[in-house]
């Protein structure tokens, strides 16, 4: 067996789970023989990732950068692996010939962009014919930014006015995710085509109906200059602060505008797998080739816009509410808005076009405000007018656990995120954080949650997006900020069954209050189920005793003194709800692992 998948000791047996290996979307398994099973997770003590260092008066290093960026990289390419040519390198780029750019800079700035990016396209499936793999001939990164911007403005989306420009918007998001996977981040110069807070430059920017250019302008800097509105003061990287506004207003919008989270999700998910390649890619180079990795050109840029890594966390838990979409607003002024209907109507029926004439009906109008929807069109029909004045926040009694941070789709994305930093903390912490500051900032943020949307991301299907050691550790972590403080503290974070009968298996939560303790059983539960899953948890007796010990503490604690429920009026509370589901399903993990144990008992014995 290789040495770095899973290497099993002699005695007593041990399952060493590698860093570069162990990824939740793919099990690497093994079956011991004997008794003395243990998921060596990491060495880590918890007291690097996040609790204060006198928990742990013997504690050393934070985790090992080389480990981290190990297990992301695999996680990334288990990822990655439904990709048509997952072994295949990257294919090298070629520069646009200039008169293939003058060619389709006449597109763009007619505003013929599904031509555009039509004949983009099959400049790059040219050559891509194995065994040669020819250099693919790519656009430069100003009309890369450019068609970016295209897969998510208003008037190409939610706002388009004809077939054609909605087109145009699936066309790019197709351009953009083929360069990605065919040629990859680097080669395609991503970074440089996705920096924001580019200054307008009025001087260069000609009258759309005053005459076109025939010859790309040259900037200070080399960049070819494009004249077209969605270039200036309609880019998507002018009007954005920085990559942490799109992301704050992206998560807004899928609470609060539905029909344009549908248009930020895909883009979003593009963005999130650019930064993972870009990372794995630079992965291999010294320190400074991670320094200037696409993340950390993001991060470096929401330092120069005032943010922090506190406000970086704020973007990615935006929830809608009146503080996170006041700081994460709109990227453009009216987005969330959509076209009237008789206007739109009226203008379709009015359309004339005479190119003679110079006459292109509505192909290049500016859009007018009066086509747009007012305020009160916009809110939804059901919503009374007592609450039109709240909708632009979300409601915060929301019991939907899937809902209230817009759904699974955005909390899984939220996490991704959350993922991609992890590895920048572990190799370059002074960079942005530190392992235990993102976990800080992370607990300020899902420990007030609902006790649903707590369990969809405390489980193992909603860490998944970490790597093994990730998962074990944060909810170490999590949970040491609830347990009994009567409860032993580990020495480090190394994950096993005998640690989990001793430090948290039996413990209640340190305050008597439903949630609490249900949040303490739900991060039991997670524990187990990372054991199981890497086949390291034996069915015993003891454990059996050991679990329902815990669960009866839990319900002894919600009790209190006088007996009763604490914070109960006698009927039964939600908290207290998902604490017995999560005592149910506790005893299920422990009587499957007692079966399995069993059975491979017997076999050993036939």
């Amino acid at each position: 067996m290789a040495p770095d998948i899973i290497s099993i000791s002699s005695t007593p047996r041990a399952i060493s789970v590698s860093s570069s290996v162990i990824v939740s979307d793919k099990r690497q398994t093994a079956r011991p023989n004997t008794a003395a099973e243990v998921i060596n997770i990491s060495s880590t003590p918890l007291s690097n990732p996040g609790l204060s260092s006198s928990s742990f008066p013997g504690s050393s290093s934070p985790l090992s950068p080389a480990s981290a960026s190990e297990e992301y990289h695999s996680s990334v390419q288990a990822r990655s692996a439904s990709s048509p040519t997952p072994d295949r390198k990257y294919r090298d780029a070629a520069s646009l010939p200039f008169e293939l750019k003058e060619h389709c800079l006449i597109y763009l700035e007619e505003g013929l962009y599904a031509q555009a990016l039509n004949f983009l396209l099959s400049l790059v499936t040219s050559g891509a014919l194995p065994p040669s793999w020819l250099p693919a001939t790519i656009a430069p990164p100003s009309f890369l930014a450019l068609i970016s911007t295209l897969t998510v403005h208003p008037t190409t989306t939610t706002r388009a006015k004809s077939a054609d420009r909605r087109q145009a918007s699936a066309l790019a998001s197709k351009y953009l995710r083929m360069l990605l996977e065919n040629v990859g981040p680097i080669n395609c110069n991503f970074k440089e085509a996705c920096t924001f807070g580019n200054q307008i430059d009025d001087a260069s920017h000609s009258s759309r109906r005053g005459g076109r250019r025939r010859t790309a302008e040259i900037s200070d800097s080399g960049i070819e200059k494009i004249d077209v509105d969605l270039v200036n003061e309609g880019s998507l990287w002018t009007n954005a602060e920085d990559f942490w506004h799109v992301v704050g207003w992206a998560f807004n919008c899928s609470i609060l505008h539905k029909r344009r989270w549908e248009v930020w999700r895909p883009w979003l998910e593009f963005m999130l797998d650019t930064l993972e390649a870009d990372w794995v890619q630079r992965d291999a180079a010294d320190l400074k080739g991670l320094q200037e990795s696409l993340i950390a050109s993001f991060l470096r840029e929401g330092r120069a816009t005032g943010g922090s890594g506190k406000r970086v966390l704020r973007a990615i838990f935006a929830d809608g509410q009146a503080r996170a979409a006041h700081e994460f607003g709109e990227v453009w002024r009216n987005e969330p808005k959509e076209l009237r209907k008789e206007g739109c109507e009226k203008k379709k029926a009015e359309q004339k076009i005479d190119i003679e004439a110079d006459d292109y009906g509505d192909y290049m109008d500016e859009e007018n405000d009066a086509d747009l929807e007012d305020e009160s069109e916009s809110v939804p029909s059901h919503v009374t007018p007592r609450r039109k004045a709240h909708v632009k926040g979300a409601s915060a009694e929301n019991s939907n656990g899937g809902t209230i941070l817009g759904g699974i789709d955005a909390i899984h994305m939220r996490f991704r995120l959350l993922a991609i930093l992890a590895p920048v903390c572990a190799s370059i912490p002074d960079f942005f954080m530190t392992t235990r500051m993102l976990y800080d900032l992370l607990l300020e943020h899902i420990r007030p949650l609902p006790l649903p949307t707590f369990f969809l991301i405390m489980s193992p299907s909603g860490l998944r997006h970490f790597h093994l050691s990730g998962q074990s550790s944060f909810t170490q972590f999590t949970l040491l900020t609830f347990i009994d403080p009567r409860a032993p503290q580990p020495p480090n974070d190394t994950l096993n069954q005998e640690r989990l009968e001793t430090h948290y298996l039996p413990w209640p939560a340190n305050v008597a209050s439903p949630k609490e303790n249900a949040q303490v059983s739900l991060c039991v539960e997670t524990l187990l189920r990372l054991l199981d899953r890497e086949d390291a948890l034996e069915g015993t007796d003891g454990l059996m005793e050991t679990a329902e010990r815990g669960i009866k503490a839990r319900f002894d604690k919600c009790r209190g003194r006088g007996g009763r429920i604490q914070g109960s009026n006698g009927a039964k509370g939600d908290d207290l709800i998902q604490l017995e589901q999560s005592a149910v399903r506790i005893r299920w993990l422990v009587k499957m692992a007692i079966a399995r144990t069993q059975r491979e008992k017997e076999d050993q014995h036939s």
